[in-house]
């Protein structure tokens, strides 16, 4: 009678297990596989700064206005005479008027033969024309010109270099040199004078 029991309870117990693990039929299987949970991707823009456009400063010069402050220019070197008729004419231009004939500003417009063909130390080496302006002893200017036979040139005289000198008439001395190794050569001297008023 045990047995018989015992039988009994170990044949439902198979059926139990077996019926556990048979295949659902169920509608959530009919597709066959189960869709995995959507992943949410995140797109994280990183802002990059735009520089801004670099701003260009400009400087206007109002006409007439230094755009710098004048300093005493390089003296010519232990120069040496080569005199030569070079040049023909020098005039007062760009004059600014002080009244009573007097000026407070000018430029110089010199017109001279400044062809250095062949001169500088040995023959085929050309010369490098160069012009000083001297006032009252004081030299102002000095400015490289380029090579030409009847050439005009036009130095300008800053009005700081003017703004040392008193009223009166100024000595104004224009001397053409030539730069060379060990001595400038002097080639031609110009003289004159003129009336001055410093601006005020």
């Amino acid at each position: 009678m045990v047995d018989t029991r015992f039988a009994v309870l170990a044949l439902v117990g198979l059926l139990l297990v077996a019926g556990c693990s048979a295949p659902s039929t169920g509608p959530e299987n009919d597709a066959g596989t189960s869709t995995p949970a959507s992943q949410t991707e995140t797109a994280t823009s990183t802002a990059t700064a735009t520089p801004s456009p670099t701003e260009s400063t400009f400087v206007m010069t109002a006409p007439g206005e230094e755009s710098s402050k004048w300093t005493e220019p390089k003296p010519p070197k232990d120069p040496e005479d080569k005199r030569q008729d070079r040049i023909s004419k020098v005039e007062f231009v760009n004059t600014e008027a002080a009244g009573d004939g007097a000026v407070s500003n000018f430029d110089l417009e010199v017109t001279a033969d400044t062809m250095m063909k062949d001169v500088d130390p040995t023959p085929d080496v050309d010369g490098e024309p160069y012009f000083t302006v001297v006032v009252n002893g004081q030299l102002i200017d000095r400015e490289a010109v380029n090579m030409r036979e009847d050439g005009t040139f036009v130095l300008t005289i800053h009005s700081g270099a003017l703004g040392q000198f008193d009223a009166g008439t100024l000595d104004v001395r224009v001397t053409m040199y030539d730069v060379d190794h060990y001595h400038d050569d002097r080639y031609d001297v110009w003289d004159g004078s003129v009336d001055f008023q410093p601006a005020e």
